[in-house]
């Protein structure tokens, strides 16, 4: 049985809203029970993933904090040589952040580096399953010095809707990023039509991992472990469908379950755990009907199958987020044209 270790920090453990530099409860006054440090506790992932995905999550605060002094505008030249056209980068104003449940973390820093480095104020919503990772954060922004106001938060589950169809239809809020389903995200677009906000949509996929006769057969290995069980299987860029040409496909399958009778379902705490549970109960349910269905299909079954009751249980989208390119997502461009400028344009060969 494993043992939960306790938080060094326990203010880092809150079950409130960071609202305009407070913390405040939530109107219902409904709170999230404590049940289980942090991003184990919370999405159940094993303890190294964990911590690779701390170091995840801070590796985009230092990459867009360098790339601040990168934010350039540009002088052109104008047809008439009397004016001069100048481009501006402006924030593009206040972002409403949605965030998922799978990268507790690392979502958050995701959407919030590039937003503060533009110069955006932020509401963010996280998931309703997993809010305590976030909450931390946002107490270490303000430890470090975040002015009141710039960086917000909402925590809630069951009226998530109604919180996102809100900050959808404001029109103080002029961005969107949503990290989820298809579904969702086709109608957060929906709602913020009508205000023309902008839109960042980290959407799901169903992308294959296709394997050919002349492949590496270890490499594609070690594409496949990587890309299918990425955190159990519950990322948006985990390969949904793995094709193999006729010609390897035996000696691939061979390996492949030579690979997978050797990780360990397990507490996520527990030492040499390689794989945690799924993240609630109703997706592991669905995860049993999946294999059930596939069998019925005329799959047959290699490794596994069996659920682990003490464990707990695309359209992709559009975009530039967690690229070189992010911040021009949260900055809108203002062209200024000025006259009555003597501009004298030489060529020089």
């Amino acid at each position: 049985m494993a043992t939960r270790p306790r938080l060094n920090d326990p203010l880092l453990l809150i079950g409130k809203n960071y609202i305009n530099g407070e913390w405040t409860e939530s109107t219902s006054g409904k709170t999230f029970e404590v049940t289980a440090t942090l991003i184990t506790w919370e999405n159940g992932k094993a303890k190294l993933d964990a911590a690779g995905e701390v170091q995840f999550a801070a590796s985009f605060f230092e990459w867009f904090s360098e790339e601040a002094v990168r934010v350039y505008g540009d002088v052109i030249p104008h047809s008439n040589t009397a004016m001069r056209v100048s481009v501006m980068k402006e924030p593009i104003g206040v972002c409403g952040l949605i965030t998922p449940w799978n990268f507790l973390a690392a979502m958050i820093t995701r959407k919030l580096g590039p937003a503060l480095v533009a110069g955006c104020t932020v509401v963010t919503k996280t998931a309703g399953e997993t809010p305590f990772t976030a909450n931390a954060l946002f107490l270490l922004g303000e430890r470090a010095g975040v002015p009141k106001g710039v960086i917000n938060l909402v925590c809630a589950l069951n009226n998530t809707p109604e919180i996102g169809a809100t900050i959808c239809a404001s029109s103080i809020v002029r961005k969107i990023s949503f990290t989820g389903s298809t579904r969702v995200g086709k109608l957060l677009m929906q709602l913020s039509s009508p205000t023309l906000k902008k839109l960042s949509l980290e959407l799901g996929g169903n992308a294959p991992f296709i394997i050919f006769y002349d492949a590496d057969l270890d490499l594609a290995l070690a594409g496949v472990a990587a890309s299918k069980f990425k955190s159990s299987g519950q990322t948006c860029v985990c390969a949904n469908r793995i094709f193999v040409q006729s010609g390897v496909y035996n000696a691939f399958m061979a390996k492949l379950k030579e690979a997978v009778d050797k990780f360990k379902l397990g507490h996520g705490f527990e030492e040499g755990t390689t794989h945690g549970p799924l993240v609630t109960p109703s997706a592991a349910q669905r995860l049993a009907g999946l294999v059930e269905d596939a069998l019925k299909g005329g799959a047959q079954l290699v490794s596994g199958g069996n659920a682990r009751p003490d464990l707990g249980i695309k359209e992709s989208g559009m975009g530039r987020e967690g690229s070189k390119y992010s911040i021009e997502d949260y900055l809108t461009t203002k062209t200024v044209v000025t006259g009555n400028i003597a501009t004298t344009h030489r060529s020089h060969l």
